[in-house]
C-alpha cells in the first residue's frame, strides 16, 4: 500500500483499500478518485490535463479531509461510475490496457522509404486503464486515460473500419518521442522491397493484436511490428515479433493482446493500410 502524498512512477498493480477509503490517480490528462465502501465502488474520473503532461502519482490512502470534496462537490467535468457488491473485498487491481480498436499514427511529416530500404518507425498510442475488483477478479470498468478522436481509414467510405487517431507523431529516433506514461511505444519497422519509393503518411497500428510489456525504466512497449511492400508494390508481409525490440531494456509482459491475431483479419486490416499508403 502507498502512503498518501507518495508519487508513484508505475501507476498500474495490485492496491489495498480499507472500507472507507479512497486513493487518487493523476496519470496523464486523467485525475481518478477511487472508493471503497462497505458494498460500493465509486469511481470519479476527470479527463482535463494537458494532453503531454507527463503526471504518473499515486496517493492511497488519501486524507479524509480531501475526500470529501470529490464525493459531495463532483466537477462538472467529471464522470462518476459506482459498482454494488453484496461486500467489497480489499484488493482492487489497476491495469494498463491498450486501446480496442486500430489507432492511426502518422510520422512527423510525410515520410519516404527508399527502394530496397528500410527505416524504423517508433510511435506511441494511447492507453486506457482497466479496474479489476472481487475473488475472482472481475472487470468494472475500461477508461481511456486519454480519449482519442474517432477516424475512418480506409479507400472509400464504404470500405474501412473506424479507427482512432492519435495526436502525437511518430518519430524516426527513439530519444525525440514524447516519454508520456499513459501511452504505450511501439517501433513500426517499414521495409520497400519494390523500385520506387514508398510515401507513408499514415499508418494504421492494430493495437488490439499486440500484448503490453514494461521495460526496465517503466515505460510500456508493445511488440515490434515489420510491414513489407514486395517487389511488385504489393504487401509481402506483416510480422509482430514475440517480444519488444532491443530499446526496451529488461521488458517483462505486463498483458496479453485483447484477441489473438488471425491472418484473415490482419491480412485485411493490412491491405487497406497499404491501399492507402499507395494512394498517398
Amino acid at each position: 500500500m502507498s502512503e498518501a502524498g507518495e508519487d508513484k512512477t508505475i501507476w498500474w498493480g495490485d492496491f489495498t483499500f480499507a472500507e472507507e477509503q479512497a486513493g487518487c490517480w493523476h496519470v496523464g490528462p486523467s485525475t481518478l478518485w477511487i472508493y471503497r465502501f462497505p458494498r460500493e465502488w465509486r469511481v470519479v474520473h476527470v479527463e482535463k490535463g494537458e494532453v503531454l503532461s507527463e503526471a504518473s502519482t499515486v496517493r492511497l490512502p488519501v486524507p479524509e479531509d480531501e475526500m470529501k470534496p470529490s464525493l459531495v462537490d463532483v466537477e462538472p467535468e467529471a464522470t462518476v461510475r459506482r459498482f454494488g457488491f453484496k461486500q467489497t473485498d480489499e484488493r482492487l487491481s489497476v491495469l494498463p490496457a491498450l486501446a480496442d480498436r486500430p489507432v492511426v499514427v502518422r510520422p512527423e511529416s510525410p515520410l519516404y522509404v527508399s527502394p530496397d530500404e528500410a527505416t524504423a518507425l517508433f510511435v506511441s498510442t494511447p492507453l486506457w486503464l482497466r479496474l479489476e475488483a472481487g475473488t475472482p477478479p472481475r472487470l468494472l470498468e475500461e477508461i481511456p486515460l486519454y480519449r482519442p478522436s474517432d477516424t475512418w481509414f480506409g479507400p472509400s467510405t464504404t470500405e474501412g473500419e473506424l479507427c482512432y487517431a492519435t495526436r502525437t507523431a511518430g518519430r524516426l529516433h527513439l530519444e525525440t518521442l514524447p516519454v508520456l506514461r499513459y501511452r504505450a511505444i511501439t517501433r513500426i519497422l517499414i521495409r520497400n522491397r519494390a523500385h520506387d519509393a514508398m510515401l507513408v503518411e499514415r499508418v494504421q497500428l492494430p493495437v488490439q493484436y499486440l500484448s503490453l510489456f514494461q521495460a526496465s525504466d517503466g515505460l510500456l512497449w508493445t511488440q515490434a511490428v515489420t510491414l513489407e511492400r514486395g517487389r511488385d508494390g504489393g504487401l509481402a508481409g506483416l510480422h509482430i515479433e514475440d517480444r519488444p525490440p532491443a530499446e526496451a531494456e529488461g521488458a517483462v509482459l505486463v498483458r496479453d493482446p485483447r484477441q489473438a491475431s488471425r491472418s484473415n483479419l490482419i491480412g485485411r486490416t493490412f491491405s487497406t493500410l497499404f491501399q492507402k499508403i499507395k494512394e498517398a
